[in-house]
């Protein structure tokens, strides 16, 4: 396992964690996802505490700050987007510019699953190697949340967002990236679970069923 409080007091820098809960979000079930419970705790919730022991700050982006101001504690920043209705890349777009870290742990409101030793590994990486991000490559695939973003990126998203470009991809294909493989997890006695999301209802009742 990692030695986590040795990477807490590297002398770097600290992290932002980054919660995307706004933009175009889908609402099954009429209920925002990042209000869903799993295991007694509302998502949002539970997202914060499990970031809280090594980020610094974290930021909540949202559409929808009054939705969230009577749940999340005050030392959450809670900030909208400055492209509106750009989804995803607005609200990392405006996470990364006014994060107060040079780092930044995205992750999306559906994931209940994270893991604060796969981002640690994640901003050690990012930190060596000197890329704009580090993200999970798992079974083939590239996974843009739960990644870790070097905030000098919101340049590159200021480019596409003007210009209406909003896929994700976009992004990637003008940023340098580190993959996040399962060799390196597993090294650190890690797996990939954290990857995953909680799109639809279906998938929220699995995900509660086995709680």
């Amino acid at each position: 396992m990692l030695d986590t409080a040795c990477l807490l007091q590297d002398e770097v820098g600290r992290l932002t964690g980054v919660i995307l809960a706004g933009g175009k979000q889908e609402k099954p079930g009429g209920v925002h996802k990042a209000l869903w419970t799993y295991q007694g705790e509302r998502l949002v919730q539970r997202q914060i505490q499990l970031m809280q022991p090594i980020c610094s700050e974290i930021i909540l982006v949202t559409n929808e700050p009054r939705l969230f101001l009577p749940l999340v504690d005050s030392r959450v920043r809670i900030i909208t987007d400055f492209y509106d209705g750009k989804g995803p890349l607005g609200g990392m777009h405006a996470a990364m510019t006014l994060a107060k870290h040079p780092h930044l742990w995205v992750v999306g409101c559906d994931m209940p699953f994270l893991s604060s030793d796969a981002a640690l590994l994640s901003w050690k990486l990012i930190r060596k190697l000197d890329v704009d991000a580090v993200l999970p490559l798992l079974d083939g695939k590239l996974h843009p949340w739960h990644g870790v973003y070097n905030k000098r990126c919101a340049s590159v998203l200021s480019f596409l967002l003007d210009r209406d470009k909003e896929s994700i991809w976009s992004f990637l294909e003008r940023v340098r990236f580190e993959p996040l493989t399962e060799a390196n997890l597993e090294t650190h006695g890690l797996n990939g679970h954290f990857i995953r999301q909680i799109c639809t209802e279906d998938e929220y009742t699995h995900a509660k069923a086995i709680e």
